[in-house]
């Protein structure tokens, strides 16, 4: 998909030469924390699906956990399946059997000697170093899933992809890395699997529920049995480093650059002298000529200026922050700013994750239902666009009232080329 030679992005570079390919944030992410998962006991993974499949399809085992929901006084909620392609599935079934893991503790222990499907299941769940790793999960995961939620946002978020992938990747090194050589190395330079320059095994953190898990007395948790569960996390968190570096560039030179273009950025002292070092990096967002190209270099420079008169406010949404300043009318009622709306406006349209294409996607399903799986793509089109008119200005369709000029459209023409559509 994303590779040098002969896949889907180097052929789009030979058609299209200059476009800017950047990969999908969300997936990357996704695929970094499913990697590093792998460096944990299996029994981990496997504990989530049996007890999921345990309970899906009998209702009365569901009726039967509930009573124990009730005794514990825990919130009773549905158990969640883990899915392999769900960005965000893996943490909310981490958290759902953490919630719910002493009613199923009490369930299973109740259950295992006549139900052989029970055992393993009971044996897992009364495993101390099991629950320590579901307590690592519970802390560890979130910090991808909260970096991942951002850039599914709707808003153009792209201004903040590089800081917010900087920082989630010098959180993760500091969980191991002696913080002298944090300080003291550029981030891009710091290799995450150089164990000379690891903090030591028995000082690492892992969470406060790991160290309360394994410090009960009670427990009878041995020396050697922490020792191994802190290097596989240890290993997990490397993991992920090594992934993030795999699949994300920390020099790189669209990302790093359009990070620079936040309004409060653009304002401050620190701000670029010129735009003229975007543009190799954004060869088609550009001005074509030398004239436009100075002309929106010199806009730029006139922005403080323009910023101090206006009271201009960088603490709404960038692409609002822009609107607003081509709004702004010099002496002759001309906009005094033409170029560089326009230009910041089509940076923060550059696509950094396909998470509404898969909000699309879902659309569709929902369309194509079993009673219309036969439905042609105009149709779908139409659907999708009717929802979206219906969102923009109302709350749902009992509400909407449709315009003057929608009902004027609804005329025997719509029906012109019904045959044809048939025939697709």
């Amino acid at each position: 998909m994303m590779g040098c030679h002969n896949s889907v992005s180097s052929r789009f570079r030979q058609l299209c030469p200059g476009i800017t390919v950047i990969k999908c944030l969300c997936h990357s992410l996704h695929l970094c924390a499913s990697d590093a998962c792998k460096e944990l006991p299996h029994d981990a993974e496997k504990l989530t699906r049996m007890i999921y499949n345990y309970f899906k399809n009998s209702s009365k085992r569901q009726a039967e956990l509930k009573e124990f929901q009730v005794f514990t006084d825990t919130n009773i909620h549905k158990l969640l399946r883990p899915a392999q392609t769900r960005w965000l599935s893996l943490s909310s079934v981490v958290n759902r059997i953490m919630e719910q893991w002493d009613a199923l503790r009490l369930y299973f222990d109740d259950k295992w000697l006549e139900d052989q499907d029970c055992q393993a299941i009971h044996i897992l769940l009364n495993d101390h170093i099991i629950k320590a790793y579901f307590y690592f999960l519970c802390w560890m995961l979130p910090k991808f899933t909260r970096v991942n939620v951002y850039f599914q946002s709707e808003d153009p978020v792209i201004i903040e992809a590089h800081n917010k992938m900087k920082e989630l990747y010098r959180e993760l090194l500091s969980l191991y890395i002696t913080p002298n050589h944090l300080k003291n190395t550029p981030l891009d330079a710091i290799d995450p699997t150089d164990s000379q320059h690891y903090i030591n095994l028995k000082n690492i953190y892992l969470g406060l529920g790991v160290a309360n898990q394994v410090a009960v007395p009670e427990l009878h948790v041995s020396t050697e049995e922490v020792t191994v569960m802190k290097q596989k996390c240890l290993n997990f968190i490397v993991k992920a480093c090594v992934g993030i570096r795999k699949r994300y560039s920390l020099n790189d030179p669209v990302l790093s650059s359009i990070a620079k273009l936040d309004p409060d950025s653009c304002l401050s002292d620190n701000r670029l002298q010129s735009l003229s070092s975007l543009f190799p990096v954004l060869p088609r967002l550009k001005p074509q000529t030398l004239n436009d190209q100075q002309t929106l270099d010199d806009e730029w420079r006139n922005l403080m200026l323009t910023a101090d008169e206006q009271h201009l406010n960088t603490n709404q949404p960038a692409d609002v922050f822009w609107h607003q300043l081509s709004q702004i009318k010099d002496s002759n009622g001309d906009n005094k700013y033409h170029f560089m709306p326009r230009f910041m406006l089509q940076v923060l349209s550059l696509p950094h994750s396909n998470a509404e294409c898969e909000r699309k996607f879902s659309e569709i399903n929902n369309i194509k239902t079993k009673q219309r799986k036969c439905l042609v793509t105009n149709t779908i089109k139409g659907n999708m666009l009717a929802q979206q008119a219906i969102r923009r200005t109302s709350e749902n369709c009992v509400n909407f009232n449709p315009t003057k000029e929608m009902i004027s459209r609804m005329t025997a023409k719509i029906y012109e080329n019904h045959e044809q559509i048939v025939l697709e």
